[in-house]
């Protein structure tokens, strides 16, 4: 990659920082700029990322919650067991259904 002289204006204590830490690193000042920047941005991009995935799993727990609320009541574990032991078929399926649908009956005399 080619590289590019740019000129930048720093405050003189920040360069006189900027030269002692590049002596003690045993750099040269601009090894240690570009360095420091690389990190910078790489870190940056990491903040980004992580965020996008923090807002992702946010947005599929809203979505799993509204499914839930959708569904009600029900019994996953019994499910799953059912589906995993090879005893899932129509039968249960239609009593699966049928238990929610008495729940939702119950709700409803609750409501009243």
């Amino acid at each position: 990659m080619a590289r590019i002289r740019v000129n930048v204006m720093l405050d003189e204590n920040i360069l006189e920082s900027v030269d002692s830490e590049a002596e003690v690193e045993g750099m040269s000042r601009s090894s240690l700029v570009e360095k420091v920047l690389q990190e910078h941005l790489e870190a940056q991009k990491r903040l980004r990322e992580e965020e996008e995935r923090r807002r992702k799993m946010e947005e599929a727990c809203r979505e799993m919650d509204k499914l839930a609320e959708k569904l009600g009541d029900w019994d996953p574990v019994s499910i799953i067991r059912k589906f995993r032991d090879g005893n899932w078929d129509i039968r249960v399926a239609e009593e699966i259904e049928m238990e929610r649908e008495k729940d939702k009956e119950k709700d409803k005399e609750k409501e009243r």
